[in-house]
């Protein structure tokens, strides 16, 4: 019986949090550390003509001022972000695989520009100097002349004949274009289906926005020939092996460490110019160099998220049984090629939790003079659920049907399990009726109709919308987990993951406790610094605690072994008498033990290594991993709300959702990544969006004053509800329980407004739907 997993046990990290003792990067300071700031395009699309450093590198302060010329004249290469990522299944393959003669695009991402400028933000020069104050000072003082040039911000537009072309080895900036199921078959069904819903749908960008500013410092040891780098991110060994790639060294002379990380929801995965620019600076110039953004900066550099227009068809028989579906999906991939994520994400679970016999997706990666996009919470996943769960509440509305009856007419059924997808993916468990079916009595669906009235009579609109949802997290295929059990009394987890606010000190606790049947207390777990961090894919797509748990077990069961032999000499008894009871082993049928802390101080002894045959002198195991652990995490949502048709505003009243996150290790921590989902999807569907003029390509919602993001009292208090349909497909049946939040969010939302606002003819609204937004759809009806 578990002692720790399946508690709901405050966070550890919390106590140091609380108390003001998080270490950030920012917070971190070397011996004759100096700062930079980057000089960045005004424009859009634009060509450097003349960049003259001069008046800067005479301010006062000043150290050095670097340009990309002096970066290549180095002999340096850019960031190769690898885009393409493994496919779902097979890791062997990628993603997307390109036909015969064709390739799929992968540009280089230099940290300052050189000839060309692609969106507004993209760093030219860097200019270092003895404060933070005096860099952006001389910043300003550095004169670039530039040629604009026509602009893009539409993937659409992008791919339109005679559109401003980003980079000439990519046509009609387009990266790829390929096509994911049956096609003819799906057309076939399209043209004889009795009932087809149509839609376009604009996927809107939206910004991280994590509390932490991103921030680097960058250091180099000369007597080692050791490169640092000190930044927040989401696992230091891949940025460990792009950072080293870039800067053309061993990996061994790169070192990656992560310090506490204030929030990052997919976008600090991958390596940013900044930090390369500042190691290389640190190299260069012989001191530490540090940079931190402030918001400002941060609306015009961090990588963004979503961003797709997606052309929809559902077909339907008379009874609005699903009959086929086709996507045509326009990623907006920003002006460099960092992660063709969303797209490929996408593809995998069109279908989500319903039968379609027959789908095709076509998938269109386009550049565009706009930041790049990385995945963001979900990344692609939440754009699919969006889309299906709206056309089904479209469809419901034109063929006269129930919207939960809909619904459970075409929802793939418990019995059914093992179901292969229409996109070729195996779900092994999952029972989305139940799960639906206990959201909306949980939300007192029923009832709704007197709430409706109650509204109406204080001259509101009310809304219901309930959505389903799937996803299927992937990430990077590969681990290693290390676990080392001290005489002192302590068991040490090492980890290729990194906690952004999670709570990995925590659950990765909990299962190594009750692994080896030890005190919660005595377990420590290390992540975050490529010293120690030899291998690991680092923490995104619900990835960490189901592969890391798993290696976690396997661990400890050779823990157990290897503790065994060497309790056995000890107790002078055959290896096979000794039995291991938690936390000590014993010679079977006697009273005679010794502790496993015990055993591993006597490995440790000066003469232990010889005498128990271990020549690292510690009772330790790495575990490696390479591959898939597949899970199918699932639920249901219902949104109520009511709008103020005088004003456009909108009351979330009410949030209720039901989620299979698998065993819940800690399920208060799931609870906190659902609230923290779910506000993530309102603020998408209602708040957030970030806006580029479609002419210049200007950032038109650069800081907090524009971009609005949801508030606390924007939401009600939420009622989160916890299913299981168990997996077979890892020890601790752990499926995943960090997007739940977002996946069904926006459309839940959505499908609650459109429902307040269906006796005015509305059939949808674009996200955000903002009051103003609102207010001219009413007046237009």
């Amino acid at each position: 019986m578990s002692k720790y997993v399946g508690r709901s046990m405050p966070r550890v990290e919390d106590a140091r949090f609380l108390q003001g003792l998080g270490r950030y990067t920012d917070d971190i300071v070397l011996p004759g550390q100096i700062y930079a700031a980057f000089v960045r395009s005004p424009h859009a699309h634009a060509a450097i003509l003349a960049l003259d450093t001069a008046p800067a590198v005479h301010a006062p302060g000043v150290v050095a001022v670097l340009t990309g010329a002096d970066y290549v004249a180095d002999g340096l290469e850019g960031v190769r972000h690898m885009p393409n990522p493994a496919d779902p299944v097979d890791v062997s393959q990628r993603a997307f695989v390109a036909p015969q003669g064709e390739s799929i695009v992968d540009l280089a991402y230099w940290p300052l520009a050189t000839h060309r400028v692609r969106h507004v933000g993209e760093p030219v020069a860097l200019v270092a100097a003895t404060s933070a104050a005096a860099a952006r000072d001389a910043a300003e003082l550095v004169e670039i002349r530039y040629e604009e040039l026509p602009a893009v911000v539409s993937p659409v537009e992008a791919m339109a004949e005679g559109a401003p072309q980003l980079w000439d080895e990519v046509p009609r900036n387009l990266c790829f274009s390929l096509a994911c199921g049956d096609a003819h078959g799906t057309e076939r069904a399209l043209a004889s289906a009795a009932h087809v819903i149509r839609h376009e749908f604009i996927h809107n960008r939206v910004a991280s926005c994590h509390l932490e500013p991103r921030a680097a410092l960058g250091s180099y040891d000369e007597e080692r020939g050791l490169y640092t780098l000190i930044t927040g991110n989401q696992g230091v060994f891949p940025q460990k092996l792009a950072l080293a790639a870039a800067l053309k060294l061993p990996a061994e002379r790169v070192r990656v460490v992560c310090p506490d990380v204030g929030g990052a929801f997919g976008t600090r995965s991958n390596l940013y110019p900044e930090q390369v620019a500042v190691v290389w600076a640190a190299k260069r110039l012989g001191r530490p160099v540090k940079w931190t953004a402030d918001r400002s900066e941060a609306f015009q550099s961090d990588y963004q998220g979503r961003d797709a227009v997606v052309r929809a068809a559902l077909a339907l028989d008379r009874k609005g049984v699903i009959q086929a579906y086709r996507l045509e999906w326009f990623g907006n991939i920003g002006s460099r090629t960092v992660a063709y994520v969303a797209l490929a994400n996408g593809r995998r679970i069109p279908a989500s939790v319903y039968h379609v016999p027959v789908a095709c997706v076509r998938s269109h990666a386009v550049l565009t003079n706009t930041l790049p996009t990385a995945p963001y919470r979900g990344s692609g996943r939440p754009e699919a659920i969006h889309m299906l769960e709206r056309l089904l509440d479209m469809a419901a509305r034109e063929l006269g049907i129930e919207r939960t009856a809909i619904r459970r007419r075409n929802m793939v059924t418990k019995d059914m399990m093992p179901y292969r997808s229409v996109m070729d993916i195996v779900y092994d468990s999952g029972d989305f009726h139940a799960y639906m079916e206990q959201v909306l009595a949980a939300s007192e669906w029923n009832g709704f109709a007197a709430r409706k009235a109650e509204a109406r009579a204080r001259g509101r609109l009310a809304g219901i919308g309930v959505a389903n949802h799937i996803s299927g997290p992937v990430g990077a295929p590969f681990e290693r987990t290390g676990v080392r059990v001290l005489g002192t009394g302590t068991v040490e987890v090492t980890l290729g993951t990194q906690s952004s606010g999670q709570g990995h000190e925590t659950s990765f606790a909990q299962i190594m406790a009750d692994a080896l049947g030890v005190p919660f207390g005595s377990v420590k777990i290390r992540y975050g610094d490529t010293d120690f961090v030899t291998l690991g894919g680092g923490t995104h797509s619900e990835r960490s605690l189901r592969i890391c748990g798993t290696l976690i077990l396997r661990a400890a069961e050779q823990i157990v072994e290897r503790g065994r032999a060497a309790a056995a000499l000890i107790l002078e008894a055959a290896a096979q008498d000794v039995v291991y009871e938690a936390p000590v082993f014993r010679i079977q049928g006697t009273d005679r033990t010794v502790g496993l802390f015990e055993v591993a101080a006597a490995i440790e002894s000066p003469t232990g290594a010889g005498k128990y045959a271990d020549p690292l002198q510690a009772l330790q195991a790495s575990i490696d991993f390479q591959g898939r652990i597949p899970a199918y995490p699932a639920g249901a949502a219902v949104c109520e709300l009511e709008v103020d048709p005088a004003t456009g505003a909108v009351e979330i009243t009410r949030y209720t959702t039901v989620d299979d996150a698998g065993q819940p290790i800690n399920p208060m921590l799931i609870t906190g990544q659902t609230h923290g989902g779910i506000a993530q999807g309102v603020g998408q569907a209602l708040y957030e969006g970030i806006v580029y003029d479609g002419e210049s390509g200007q950032v038109l919602t650069g800081s907090f004053a524009d971009y609005c993001l949801c508030r606390a009292d924007s939401l009600p208090a939420f009622s989160v509800g916890q299913a299981e349909h168990p997996t077979e497909g890892n020890p601790l049946r752990i499926k995943g329980g960090a997007e739940a939040g977002i996946m069904p969010a926006t459309a839940a939302v959505i499908n609650a407004l459109c429902d307040a606002l269906a006796e005015a003819g509305v059939d949808d609204v674009p996200m955000p739907a903002t009051p103003a937004l609102i207010r001219k759809t009413l007046s237009a009806g």
